[in-house]
């Protein structure tokens, strides 16, 4: 029989009764766990925030790839537009019009191109604005006439705000009264991850 636990036992229980009497003194060295015992559960903590810290990282990577995993859509573009009648080749308006967007995106509404050129190519700024949004294509009319029209979508407002897409004007009917104008390509939207 171990005679050092029953004086063990007295001291903690006048520990704990001195406290009650007078409150703000120390703990008693009995009541305070051990050095050892302290070391023991800020290990196990540290190995916890170890054990759980790859399984937040595979969380936080697969959110991440499935936000930027958005198919392409095919779009449309399809608009009728009264031109300026003039060359214009710094950045002013060169037309007016209506343009309509099926496919992925389905909206309409008014557009206006701006159109700069230089030596080697033509640039037409065709600005959209529908019911959920503005978008602005960028078409980029190679001056050698060589290839189709590539064109990208440079920014949107709304619902567009994080629109990308691109393509190829596939009909260029500048010559017509009214002008037609075929954009087909590719919209995909990165999700917000509100």
């Amino acid at each position: 029989m171990n005679r050092r636990q029953p004086t063990r036992m007295r001291n903690a229980l006048a520990a704990r009764t001195d406290r009650i009497r007078h409150p703000g003194t120390c703990i008693s060295q009995a009541l305070r766990p051990s050095h050892k015992k302290l070391k023991m559960r800020q290990r196990n903590v540290v190995l916890s925030l170890a054990a759980a810290a790859p399984v937040v990282a595979v969380l936080i990577s697969s959110c991440a790839s499935a936000a930027q995993h958005v198919p392409d859509r095919n779009l449309t573009v399809q608009c009728t537009e009264t031109l300026t009648g003039q060359d214009v080749t710094d950045g002013g308006v060169s037309g007016t019009g209506h343009c309509t967007l099926t496919g992925g995106l389905h909206d309409s509404g008014p557009t206006t191109d701006y159109r700069t050129q230089n030596s080697t190519a033509i640039l037409i700024r065709r600005v959209v604005t529908g019911a959920n949004g503005t978008i602005t294509f960028l078409i980029t009319i190679n001056t050698a006439g060589t290839g189709a029209a590539p064109w990208t979508i440079t920014s949107g407002t709304k619902t567009y705000a994080k629109l990308h897409g691109r393509g190829y004007q596939v009909v260029d009917n500048y010559t017509d009264s009214p002008a037609t104008f075929v954009l087909k390509g590719t919209v995909s939207q990165i999700p917000s991850l509100n």
